[in-house]
């Protein structure tokens, strides 16, 4: 009512959260107002709500496996057995098991991120590798065939396998997401220089600082930026907090991100 106030506000800078508590008091038009500062406990929220949400796709995907793995088995029996019954028909049949392998290697990729999280040892490269697969129905519905250059350098590196790939699937998804035109570009380059790996992911198009400002930020809003966009703060957790890396993105301009973690 007009005599009193409780509610959750953040600061102009979105960098802090308060729970305000106020009460009008007699003399003139004067109140008392009590802020209890609670930005941690709202980051805990926002991380119990997206290990939430990918605990749930995480049984989601094993159902998912499953019903695709049983009728698989069958199809790869039967194209053998066909494939011995009709000699002449090679081409086909090595189509045919070119698309099984496919589907197998994407339940593998898919198992993978269901699969309770170990730390290891394991290639960048193939991380690219797994996030590309994983995200290729979405680039592939707007007709873009990503451009991979990987280097042939050793890029061991360590922590947890399926992590890194969330934070590269990200990435690779706000890029595809924040497109600007139907003629869009996608490029992914690994390079290895000292002690150091890079995953350079870039497009064709260009962003102003609005765009740029905040993006790794955990309370980023619409308030932001032009128009509505991903965000990146798992992303830059994973990097900084698991693997002691850093990322990167311009000021304004193309959009290239640019992630860097140690070489072991």
């Amino acid at each position: 009512n007009k005599d009193t106030l409780v509610r959750e506000v953040r600061t102009l800078k979105k960098d802090k959260v308060y729970y305000l508590t106020g009460k009008k008091i007699a003399i003139g038009e004067k109140a008392i107002l009590i802020g209890l500062d609670i930005t941690e406990l709202k980051k805990i929220e926002q991380e119990e709500l997206h290990f939430q949400k990918l605990n749930m796709l995480n049984n989601l995907s094993a159902g998912i496996i499953h019903d695709i793995r049983n009728p698989l088995t069958i199809l790869i029996a039967q194209t053998y057995k066909l494939e011995d019954k009709y000699p002449e028909s090679e081409k086909i049949f090595k189509s045919m098991h070119k698309a099984n392998m496919k589907i197998n290697n994407m339940t593998d990729s898919l198992q993978a991120l269901t699969e309770k999280p170990k730390n290891g040892t394991f290639e960048i490269n193939d991380v690219v590798t797994e996030a590309l697969l994983l995200s290729k129905g979405l680039y592939r519905s707007l007709h873009v065939t990503p451009e991979v250059e990987l280097t042939k350098k050793d890029t061991k590196t360590s922590g947890v396998k399926v992590h890194l790939i969330q934070a590269i699937l990200e990435v690779i998804q706000s890029c595809v997401l924040d497109r600007e035109s139907d003629e869009f570009k996608l490029k992914i380059i690994t390079k290895v220089s000292d002690d150091l790996i890079r995953i350079q992911i870039e497009t064709n198009s260009n962003k102003d600082d609005s765009y740029y400002s905040g993006l790794f930020d955990e309370f980023r809003t619409k308030k932001h930026i032009s128009k509505d966009s991903s965000n990146l703060y798992h992303a830059y957790k994973i990097v900084k907090e698991e693997h002691n890396g850093i990322v990167q993105v311009p000021i304004s301009g193309q959009v290239k991100i640019k992630i860097t973690i140690p070489n072991v």
